[in-house]
């Protein structure tokens, strides 16, 4: 049970932290998610899959759950990514501002899961104490 609650709270972020990344760059999710192979759009998607799992932090088959694709692909796309980031500055520079841009919208977002005092307290129970209602022996 906890498990799912796990990878459901990580979807969950993972399409909050892609939305955000791609809207940086004029993009939809569902624009990505489709099986396009033009190198524009790979590049961008390898850029989202990366942040995503650098902020979420998802395993691939979750992450590739979001995007509609293997969990190879976003191995792949990790290593590109990181990559390009050694030898181009403005690469590293281009990532590191969507990393922010991500965590931006994962902290700007209401998390279904997140615990509250009142929440918490809303859901629980009260008690009898009062021994009048409790018959005796």
């Amino acid at each position: 049970m906890t498990d799912t609650i796990t990878r459901l709270k990580q979807i969950g972020q993972t399409k909050i932290v892609a939305k955000a990344v791609l809207a940086q760059m004029n993009y939809s999710l569902p624009e990505i998610c489709k099986p396009n192979k033009y190198a524009e759009v790979v590049a961008v998607r390898q850029k989202a899959m990366y942040v995503c799992s650098e902020i979420v932090g998802a395993g691939t088959s979750t992450i590739g759950y979001v995007f509609k694709r293997d969990h190879s692909c976003i191995d792949h796309a990790k290593k590109q990514i990181k990559g390009k980031m050694v030898y181009d500055p403005d690469m590293e520079r281009h990532v590191r501002d969507l990393i922010e841009a991500g965590w931006k919208a994962l902290e700007q977002a209401d998390d279904p899961y997140k615990r509250t005092e009142d929440s918490t307290q809303s859901r629980v129970r009260p008690r009898h104490n009062s021994s009048a209602e409790l018959p005796r022996l």
